[in-house]
């Protein structure tokens, strides 16, 4: 009933409602349910998954032979909020044996707030979520029966590797956690010379530390005032520091190899995030083409404020020459231009995130009378969906004119018939040759090197990112060659695909193509523009692969070594958690962090499964215990206060450290003052020191 209780709770039941519909589902088979859950109840089964995805977890890490982690943020309410995958290989609970699958699975350890949004805390985070995983475990009855050992020690052992997107916080992070790998495998040989030291020496060395320990005190007397939790915290330091310091010995005396694997962790960012920024800086160079040439470029697309003042300088009518005012040309400097901005309109139009704005439900009932069954929603630009731009392009050069009629007869069949000023900028657009010029381009780029390269990355759930250097090598060779011969892509064809494609295969959207070599005559610059844009992503495509190059680590490792690191080729499995989070609170915007975190990692560690091929009567009292604990230790007022404080902390920090600059400033002030100034050589009388002359 439990169990039935969370899958209630999964699939989105209110939990005041979940002990009545159990009592009435169990009526309809004749079973009589005497006591009905309470809402209180509900919510604690809720955590029993929690603490048996824990005990899972520990189990699951103490069996994988490797680790690689995962993490991405967002912000939610000026709080930064961290979700927290690793990539580890789990038995198979069907069968019911404890051999781990070949292929690894992503696992959810926590989405979390973190004091602030930096590396540390984003260490911290993981430290504490690898604590919480170790001591649920350990004390489980799980463990007593099957476990051997879970340590700090031995988790950042077996972590290989770690992806993210391309933020220099992830890549921070990533510094952190390999520097923390490293101080616990320099401590782990500190503690193996330990235990081999031969027992009158080992006395030695542990009579001097615990001198240093005392002096460290303050000396005897204050030892002895120490409570007796101070001196176990005392005590812990300077055992480490032993163990550390006679490590780093063991550590300097190994060789290369021995070091490398030691210390060894790979890192490779998002292959969406590659190709969404080389686009974006292709699309930036190539809108530079016009101005480059000292040709006209795209009409302006002004928002609706700055719309009325831009009105007298946009018109065809407009005296020519007439110089500009301030307002005019900050007006005109905050606008923008061009096919991509053309295309996140469209999507605003026609499949706004917002259904209450935009003409969604009028564009998908036109456009499927209108083309049948080739009928497709529109990209959602909107949503900032990856890759969508380069395919809205498509479909906006691609029917065209079914669009400007479609925004004709939505102006005609409004109450007081016109456009909005975004439907004006759409429709104007359209009409532009320069914009239908670079929608072409991204149009063309989309289907030559898009979409190509997401079959490649995104072929299944198993492809290694560590394995696309080769990939990754191509891209940039092709790239090099469309630079050199752009009319591989503009030169009509119908087996064109097989030179101008990233992967040689077929169009994915062949009526693009065949749109823009049609009308190629009415696409004058768009060799040039090509050309522009192929170039800038080009650059950037290098440096968002720099973990590639020639002699890097992940192109110095073995296949072993990439393949005990494996980790995913996308941060999907980030992006959607945190996507997933935003859209729960806001449809329960009470619910707390503790609870979501339970809903989730319950549900997508599959937790259930493991549950019904591991645990005893014994398990399901542990986790039923735990979570009453859980339940009443008040956790999220906990961290909102410790929110509190650091927020206090900090703003004292700050206003600490301008309250110093203020004073250093009045300082220099009141000191110039009194300097005499000399404005003419006779007026220097004595000699002047050096003090003197530096003021």
């Amino acid at each position: 009933m439990r169990a039935m209780a969370r899958t209630l709770v999964k699939y989105g039941c209110a939990r005041g409602k979940i002990g009545g519909i159990i009592r009435n589902v169990a009526a309809l088979f004749g079973i009589e349910v005497k006591n009905e859950m309470s809402r209180r109840t509900v919510g604690r089964t809720v955590l029993e998954g929690w603490v048996a995805a824990q005990i899972q977890l520990g189990h699951e890490l103490e069996r994988t032979p490797s680790v690689t982690l995962s993490q991405d943020s967002t912000g939610h309410k000026h709080q930064n909020i961290e979700v927290r995958h690793m990539a580890i290989r789990t038995p198979d609970y069907a069968s019911g044996t404890n051999t781990v699958s070949k292929n690894p699975e992503m696992r959810i350890i926590s989405i979390s707030p973190t004091l602030n949004h930096s590396a540390v805390h984003s260490k911290l985070g993981w430290l504490k979520s690898f604590s919480t995983i170790i001591s649920t475990y350990v004390h489980s009855p799980l463990f007593k029966r099957e476990g051997t050992q879970l340590t700090m020690h031995e988790i950042a052992r077996k972590i290989k590797g770690m992806n993210g997107d391309h933020a220099n916080n992830e890549k921070a992070t990533a510094t952190c956690i390999q520097q923390w790998k490293h101080e616990m495998a320099v401590e782990e040989l500190g503690e193996e010379k330990l235990l081999e030291m031969e027992t009158m020496y080992l006395f030695g060395v542990l009579r001097d530390t615990n001198e240093k320990k005392i002096v460290k005190a303050g000396g005897p007397e204050a030892w002895n005032l120490l409570s007796r939790a101070e001196q176990a915290l005392f005590d812990a330091e300077v055992m480490r520091e032993l163990k550390l310091e006679l490590g780093q010995e063991v550590y300097d005396g190994l060789g290369d190899d021995a070091k490398r694997s030691l210390d060894q962790l790979l890192w490779a960012g998002c292959c969406m995030h590659k190709d969404q920024n080389s686009f974006k800086a292709g699309n930036s160079q190539m809108m530079l083409y016009w101005d480059k040439y000292g040709l006209e470029g795209p009409v302006v697309l002004a928002n609706k404020f700055n719309a009325a003042t831009l009105e007298p300088v946009l018109n065809p009518n407009a005296h020519r020459g007439r110089k500009l005012t301030d307002v005019e040309v900050a007006a005109l400097e905050a606008s923008t231009r061009g096919g991509a901005k053309t295309a996140a309109i469209a999507g605003a139009v026609l499949r706004n995130r917002d259904e209450r704005k935009g003409q969604g439900k009028v564009y998908i009932a036109h456009f499927r009378d209108l083309l049948g069954d080739d009928f497709e929603q529109f990209p959602d630009t909107s949503n900032s969906r990856f890759a969508t731009h380069g395919a809205a392009a498509g479909v906006l050069f691609l029917h065209k004119m079914h669009y400007i009629e479609f925004l004709e007869t939505v102006k005609l069949t409004k109450n007081q018939p016109g456009w909005t000023n975004i439907e004006k900028n759409l429709v104007n657009a359209l009409k532009c040759p320069q914009t239908c010029q670079e929608l072409a381009v991204l149009g063309l780029v989309h289907q030559a090197i898009t979409v190509p390269y997401l079959r490649v990355v995104r072929a299944n759930k198993h492809v290694n990112a560590l394995d696309l250097g080769p990939w990754h090598l191509h891209v940039r060779e092709h790239l090099q060659k469309l630079i050199d011969d752009p009319s591989l892509l503009l030169i009509p064809g119908e087996d064109a695909y097989l030179s101008a494609s990233l992967d040689g295969k077929p169009w994915q959207k062949p009526a693009v193509i065949q749109a823009i070599h049609a009308r190629l005559d009415e696409l004058p610059d768009i060799e040039g523009l090509l050309v522009e844009f192929l170039m800038g992503a080009l650059t950037t495509y290098i440096r968002f692969t720099a973990e590639f190059a020639p002699g890097s680590l992940i192109d110095l490792a073995t296949e072993n070594e990439k393949e005990d690191a494996w980790m995913p080729a996308t941060n999907d499995v980030n992006e959607g958690a945190l996507g997933s989070y935003r859209v729960m609170l806001r449809f329960k915007p009470t619910l707390t962090i503790q609870q979501y975190n339970a809903m989730v990692l319950y549900a997508r560690n599959n937790t259930q499964a493991f549950m019904d091929a591991k645990f005893t009567e014994d398990d399901f009292r542990y986790i039923m215990k735990e979570a009453r604990i859980l339940d009443a230790s008040k956790l999220e007022a906990k961290r909102r206060k410790e929110q509190v404080e650091f927020n206090k902390q900090v703003a004292a920090l700050k206003k600490s450290k301008q309250e110093t600059k203020e004073r250093k400033e009045r300082e220099k002030k009141e000191r110039l003052s009194k300097v005499v100034l000399f404005k003419e050589p006779c007026e220097v009388t004595e000699a002047l020191t050096v003090g003197m002359i530096d003021e």
